[in-house]
Parts: structure tokens; sequence; C-alpha cells
């Protein structure tokens, strides 16, 4: 099975690891342990903590593709949270994608029994893209992971960077109920996607992390951000400006991708 150590040498050498040959972690139990120490031997050389975190595999299909019943969560360091504008070298990443999402602002604690109204109460939301990719070289498939889901859970859920726009709206304020996306390259729109592609709502899949950390004894904190699941397909990053903009008064965010 691959190492944490292998991973954050290939992360910080920038020198991914060829996928055949690799076996995954046996279990979902162990995935997460080698995503906890991978990420704390990266935060150890960056110097960077823990900031949020991303929510993968948020639509039916997407589980479907990996073989895997439900969601699934990865850890975001300081650097991996970018504000609106930022640029992105596609030499210094790792086959990147783009896929627009919802960052969700921890204002207030919440436990993992929180309803709906309350995680609402205790938020706020804003335009994001994120930019997942792997430490295993051709890892993606064309619309998903060419990696198994233990595979993917290890290498903290494809923990890239996201890129968050700069307008927090109380989430109780935004009305997300058919809210829309769509990212713009160059100008032309190249996705659209809506709210509805998060099963059942980002809010709700929120709540779900919280529960999870709550069996591993963490706790969302005031000022993390939480990546919560993409509203439309995902689409390989290539020169030029993207951008995403929402409906809902949600606003928009924008990176700059070069070679």
């Amino acid at each position: 099975m691959t190492t944490a150590a292998e991973l954050a040498a290939a992360a910080a050498a920038h020198a991914p690891i060829p996928r055949e040959g690799q076996e995954p972690p046996e279990s979902i139990a162990a995935a997460y342990a080698l995503q906890r120490d991978f990420t704390a031997l990266r935060s150890a050389r960056s110097g960077h903590g823990l900031a949020g975190y991303k929510i993968a595999f948020t639509s039916p299909a997407a589980q479907a593709a990996v073989t895997t019943g439900g969601y699934h969560s990865g850890r975001l360091l300081a650097d991996q949270l970018l504000p609106s504008g930022s640029r992105m070298r596609l030499a210094e990443r790792f086959s990147p994608i783009l896929e627009v999402e919802l960052a969700v602002r921890v204002v207030r604690p919440f436990g993992p029994e929180a309803a709906l109204a309350q995680i609402a109460a205790s938020t706020e939301v804003a335009a994001a893209i994120e930019v997942p990719e792997s430490r295993f070289a051709d890892w993606f498939g064309g619309e998903y992971p060419a990696l198994g889901v233990t595979q993917v859970i290890g290498d903290d859920c494809l923990a890239g960077l996201v890129v968050v726009g700069d307008r927090w709206t109380p989430a109780a304020e935004a009305d997300l109920t058919d809210a829309t996306a769509v990212l713009r390259h160059d100008g032309a729109i190249v996705r659209e996607g809506t709210v509805g592609l998060v099963v059942p709502d980002p809010l709700t899949v929120v709540g779900w992390l919280a529960g999870q950390l709550a069996e591993r004894g963490e706790a969302l904190q005031p000022g993390q951000v939480v990546s919560s699941g993409t509203w439309t397909d995902t689409i390989v990053a290539e020169p030029g400006r993207y951008v995403a903009e929402f409906s809902a008064g949600i606003g928009s965010v924008t990176i700059d991708v070069e070679a």
C-alpha cells in the first residue's frame, strides 16, 4: 500500500506516483488513517494548518463510479484556500480538473445533530471553484477518478486547491432551492449546473461532515471552510480565465490558469 510518506514526498517533489501496481488501502478506516498521516506530514512541511474540508461523491453518479454508498471527505490546509483572482500554473499541479462548488464557512459551532435551520444559521456561503488533483499519475478517467474509493480517500479525497469568492452571504438568507451556476472559460460557457447535483443539498452534506468528524473526536470550527460538492460536470483545466457565476445572489469567483 502507498504510504503517507510516499504521498507527501510526491506532493513536495511534484513527482506523481505510478498508478499501476499500487495496492489500495484495504478498508475505509485504513484509507482515512492514511489521509490523516499524509495531511499531517504535508502540514508539517508547509507550516500551514487545517483550514477546512472538501466533500466528495455528493451525487449518486459519482458514488456509483467509484462503488461507494455515500460521501467522503478530505482535509484542506490554509495554503490550499485561495482568493478569487488567483493564478494557477498547470506545470506546478497534478493534472487538475475544475469543479463549480459552494463554499460554506462556519460562523459559529454546531453539533452533529443540528437541524438544517441551525446549520443555515451557523454558516455563510460563497462562490467557489475547486481544483481536484491526485498524487497518482493518470488518475483521471474522463469523468470520474480512475482510482478506487480507498485510494481516493487516502490521497486526501483528491484535495488540490479551492478558490473562493469574496462575497459571503449568510446561508439562512441565500435561497438555494433552485440555484444555478455556470462556468465560463475565456468568456464562453463550458459548464452549466444546479444545486440539485449535490444530493440532497449542500447544507445537509455539511451536516453529514459534522457527524463524521464527531465520530473521530473532531468538530467543525468557526472560520473553517467546506467545499460542499460540485454543481456541474468536471472539466480538465486548460490555460485561460475561468469564472464561475452563481444565481441567488451568491456571486462569482475567478481563477486564471497558466501553462
